[in-house]
């Protein structure tokens, strides 16, 4: 009894070590509206600065990883310059923002996107919920800012 017990316990520990080995970075594509830069810099080092440039910008950091290549920001209002979840008031101008920073060819391919929610719809997955803000609005000036201060900082950008 003990060996199936033993045995069992193993099981559910290599499962649950599996399960964890997703990582930080999220199975998601960049939506239409991301921005793109090549930088002359490695992932993880452009991935550390953006997070930095972001908390530097009053921005909480919600998610960060460097070996992954990605930050994400928390939902963020506009407004109150403070860290919520969006509400019915407040969807027009809660966003939260995304850096994918990849390796291509000795260098980093950079995507960011900033995004709002547009609906609450419990039935629907949240990414689903999720738009580009258009350009030319508060959120992409914030974007666009963290991004300045990166790119100045590793290398330029293409």
């Amino acid at each position: 009894m003990s060996r199936r017990r033993a045995a069992l316990a193993a099981l559910v520990i290599a499962g649950a070590a599996c399960a964890r080995m997703g990582g930080v970075r999220p199975n998601i594509t960049p939506l239409l509206g991301s921005v793109t830069r090549t930088i002359e810099a490695p992932p993880d080092a452009v991935t550390r600065a953006l997070a930095a440039s972001l908390d530097s910008s009053g921005v909480p950091v919600e998610a960060v990883a460097p070996d992954e290549g990605y930050v994400e920001s928390a939902w963020y209002d506009l407004d109150t310059r403070t860290a919520h979840s969006p509400t019915l008031h407040t969807l027009d101008h809660t966003i939260k923002i995304r850096f994918f920073a990849d390796p291509v060819a000795g260098k980093t391919r950079l995507v960011a996107e900033c995004v709002r929610r547009v609906i609450f719809d419990p039935s629907l997955p949240p990414r689903e919920l999720e738009r580009s803000v258009p350009d030319s609005t508060p959120g992409m000036a914030l974007m666009d800012s963290v991004m300045a201060r990166v790119l100045a900082n590793q290398g330029g950008g293409r």
